[in-house]
Order: structure tokens, then sequence, then C-alpha cells
């Protein structure tokens, strides 16, 4: 009896590791089968993100299923902190110092701003990226980039760079949207010289355009103030527009500190002094240039041309111009002709902005931001942005996709899809600026309509045919020297803008600028420059 019962005891004993032994196994294999599925069994975290307009993106998130896709993929929940296009830069600049920053926010450093972008790294306000980032392949690729490489310290990234097009795509960053029925009405050609120019938006001004029989209309307004620097293209420095280093008289040196620059000044002085610029420019915050073109108040908008920054025009044109087609009643135009008369297009590095992370983010939040920014960088992402769900949105017919929202029978055009999930203007621009359909014809017809698709290419086109690409050195631009990191601190736009609405001499004026920025240390960064490019053979 005793020897049963110690067999039985043994066989329980037995029984029992093995059944310990299977269970351990088992979580093993769960646990290295989850090891690739996305936050397996994670809870949900909040996540802070700063971005521009971003809390008008969100106002619909209890119906908006893409956001709630992206949120339950990627286990995180959003939680916008708006940032205005005015003061972006100075409020998180601020929230640094009082240790309010988002856990991720959106602000442009990079080649403008290298003294803060150097003091976050080193105070350690900024958290880096994982050295090893093979875990996300589609952000790997994408941060191993030639003109990305350069942007790492002591070996690492602390950013990612928000990715936008190739240099052709750039081209269509600047130009002017005018008012083509009121050109027709005063009988004024197309204009290519500056004086002409200045005529047509002088013309807007005071000729009553309109026909209202009131003083009510402007020429140009600029979409930011600071995008009368687009106004250099038409001088002999256009490098104004895009900060690049130029070389003049032997040496490399910053666009601002050309003897080319009161040339351009002067042009901005007369725009203004002669009412061919909008009085308020300077003040100009937020949608004001957009809604004061669409409202008919101003006859030219500067700023982007691309389709989907005319869509944009359009949509707010339709709410106040219901009766008139916005296609029929543009014309997109480039910037002026310089002095030798050549024209000039917009470039840049394949991104602008970038993308921090709060020295407060986790290496579990981290995480998942990383996975959610590879998706968006991935073709999978992009498209889903870009078209929404499947069977919902769109079909697929062979190798194409068919658009199958409603459509605008003003415009032939389908509704946006921010219509349907507001979320979308945030979540395909956090990762990356969406331009790569801007060569897809038949997905720009789809998308914009017929009309304001062909009016893009054409003016894609004649860019490409007639406009030379500003010169630039990226590896000047992009190198880092302790003077010439500094020197990002220098705001002249603003010192330019001062310049214009006064009434002083405007070469005295920015002379006198010229030797405050000298005492900043304008001419130590020159000599650091060319002393690094002549080690690096650069010319």
């Amino acid at each position: 009896m005793r020897n049963t019962n110690k067999g039985k005891l043994l066989l329980m004993i037995v029984l029992t590791f093995v059944l310990v032994f299977v269970s351990a196994c088992s979580k093993n294999e769960d646990s290295e089968a989850g090891s690739d599925n996305t936050n397996a069994a994670k809870e949900q975290v909040e996540v802070s993100v700063g971005f521009w307009d971003v809390e008008k993106t969100f106002e619909g998130r209890d119906s908006d299923e893409m956001l709630k896709k992206i949120e339950t993929d990627f286990e995180m929940t959003f939680k916008p902190i708006n940032l205005s296009w005015a003061d972006y830069s100075e409020k998180l600049k601020l929230w640094a110092v009082s240790e309010e920053l988002p856990d991720a926010f959106a602000i442009d450093l990079v080649g403008g701003d290298w003294d803060t972008y150097n003091k976050w790294i080193e105070q350690g306000i900024v958290r880096a990226l994982p050295e090893d980032l093979s875990k996300y392949p589609n952000l790997e690729k994408f941060m191993n980039q030639p003109d990305i490489a350069p942007l790492k310290r002591d070996g690492k990234f602390y950013m990612i760079p928000r990715r936008g097009g190739n240099a052709d795509q750039w081209s269509l960053e600047r130009g002017i949207i005018v008012r083509k029925d009121w050109m027709e009405k005063l009988g004024i050609p197309v204009p290519t010289t500056f004086e002409e120019y200045k005529a047509l938006f002088k013309a807007f001004a005071d000729q009553d355009p309109d026909g209202n029989q009131k003083d009510d209309t402007i020429g140009l307004t600029p979409k930011t103030a600071g995008m009368i620097d687009a106004a250099f293209m038409g001088t002999s420095i256009p490098q104004m527009a895009n900060g690049a280093w130029v070389f003049e008289d032997g040496k490399w040196i910053p666009p601002f500190a050309s003897k080319h620059v009161v040339e351009g000044i002067q042009q901005l002085r007369e725009l203004y002094k002669e009412g061919a610029l909008d009085p308020d420019f300077a003040l100009i915050k937020g949608n004001d240039a957009v809604e004061k073109f669409a409202q008919g108040k101003a006859g030219a908008l500067g700023g982007q041309i691309a389709e989907d920054a005319l869509m944009k025009v359009r949509d707010l044109w339709d709410k106040y111009n219901p009766d008139k087609v916005f296609e029929d009643s543009i014309l997109v135009l480039p910037i002026w002709e310089n002095s030798d008369g050549e024209l000039y297009r917009f470039t840049t590095t394949s991104y602008w902005s970038e993308t921090y992370f709060s020295n407060k983010v986790d290496d579990e939040k981290m995480d998942r931001l990383l996975q959610f920014f590879d998706y968006s960088l991935s073709q999978d992402g992009m498209d889903f942005f870009l078209y929404g769900f499947e069977g919902v949105d769109y079909t697929v017919d062979g190798d194409k996709r068919v658009i199958t929202l409603p459509k605008d029978e003003k415009s032939g055009a389908f509704v946006n899809l921010n219509t349907k999930y507001k979320s979308v203007d945030f979540l395909k621009d956090f990762a990356a600026w969406q331009v790569h359909y801007n060569f897809d014809d038949d997905l720009k017809k789809q998308l914009f309509g017929e009309k304001l698709a062909g009016i893009q290419e054409e003016a894609f086109k004649f860019q490409m045919s007639n406009a030379k690409i500003i010169p630039t050195n990226y590896s000047i631009n992009l190198m880092s020297t302790p003077a010439k990191d500094k020197l990002s601190s220098i705001k002249y736009i603003d010192e330019i803008t001062k310049i214009i609405i006064s009434d002083d001499d405007p070469a005295k004026m920015w002379g006198d600028a010229m030797k405050s920025y000298e005492d900043k240390g304008l001419m130590q960064a020159i000599q650091e420059v060319n002393d690094e490019a002549q080690k690096q053979g650069i010319q």
C-alpha cells in the first residue's frame, strides 16, 4: 500500500513538473511570437504632440475612424498641443526653458537655428533616437540619406527631419497667385519684370478692380510675413529665399552678408511705399492672407503654388464666392525676373522642419512613436493617409485606385479626405509633407479636379523649362562651426521688415544692421566656414 502511494506521489510530482515546463515553454513561445507584434499586450499611452493648427485636426476625434485606427494600432492616444505659424518657434523655446515641451513636436531649427539645435542637445532638453534603427526599416533608410547624415551630434540623431520633395518638387514652394479676372478687366498683360509686377499690384490696389466703387482692395499680400524673402528670387541674391550661403568675391558668406541684399530691400520698399504691397504685411498671422485673397480684398497672394496649397485657397474661395469658379479666376505666376533677366525657382533639402522628442519621453513611448513614424514613411502609410480606407474611400481596379468620395459639383474634384477624417492633416504631415503625388497625373485629377491639376501642371512645366534652380551648396549649408551656428540667432528678416516700413535710407539702415551682425560674430563665422571649406576642398 505504501509503495502504491509512493508511486502515485512520484507520478504526481512528475506530471506537475511536466505541466510547469510545458507552460513555461508556451509562455516563451508566445513571447517570441509576439516580439514582432506591434506593442502586443501593452496599455494605451498618452502622447502629447505639438504641431501647427493641430487642435483643429482633432475636433472630430470621436467619429474619426482614421484616427481611431492609428491610435488603436499603435496604442497611443494623441494629446494635441496647438502651435500657430505666427509664434510656434518662440513658444517652443519658452516651453523648453520651463520644461513644458510636448512629448513630440515640430520646429525648423536645422539650417536656420543651429544655436538652439546644439544647445537643446548639450543641455539634454531633447532625447536622442536609438543608435540602432533596424527595428524601424523605413525610418532607418530615410535617416541614412546623404543630406541627413551631417545632422548627427556625437554620432546620434536627436530629431527626425520631416520628409519633403526632391529638388524639382520644391519648385512650387514659392510663387504668386493672382486674380486673372481682375487683370483682364483692367487690361493688364502677364508681367515678367519687377516694374511690371509692381504696376500690376499697384493697379489692384488703386483701380477698383472689383468695381464696387470703394477703395477696399490691396495688391500683393504674402501668406506669412516671413515669406517676403521670396522677393529676393527676383534680385541678384536669390539665396535669401532659402538661406543658402553664397560664394562671393572669393569666399563663402551667408546670403544676408551679400552686397546685393540692398537691391532686394529697395524693391520691397518701393512696393510698400507705392501701395503695391499689403500695408499690414508685417502683422499677418494665421490664415489672414488667404482670407484676404479669398474674400476679394487682395489681388495677389504670395506663397506656395503647389496643387494642395491651391486647393486650400480654393476651399476658402468657394465659401466667399459661390458663383465664381476659382480656376477660371486665377493665374499662377513665378517670382519676377532678376536684373539679369534670369528666373529662379525655389529649392531646399529633401526635408523641411524636424520632429523632436522631449527628454521626458521614456523608452516605451519612444518606441511607439518611432513605430508610427516608420509606418508613416512606408508606402502603405503614405497611401492610407492619401486615399483612406479601401472599400470605403476608394476601390482598386487592376493596378489603379479609384476614389469613391463624393464629388464637388463646382470644381469636379473629390471632396478633401480631411472633410471626413480631420486628423489626416496632422497624421500625413507629422512625418512628411506629402508631396509624393505631385507627378501622378491621374491622382492629381481625381483629388484636385481637372482644372486645378492642369493649372499646377502648367506652372510646374513652366518652372522646369524657364527657371534656374537657386544655386545651393549643401555641404556649406549643413556645415557646423561654433561661430556659424550662433549666426542662426540673427533674425535678418525682422530687420528687413523694419527697413521696408521706415522712411530712412535703406542702404544706411542695412549697413547699420550689418555692423551689429559683425558684433555678433559674423566675420568669425565666415572665417571658420572658409577655413573648413578649404580643408574639405569645397569651392
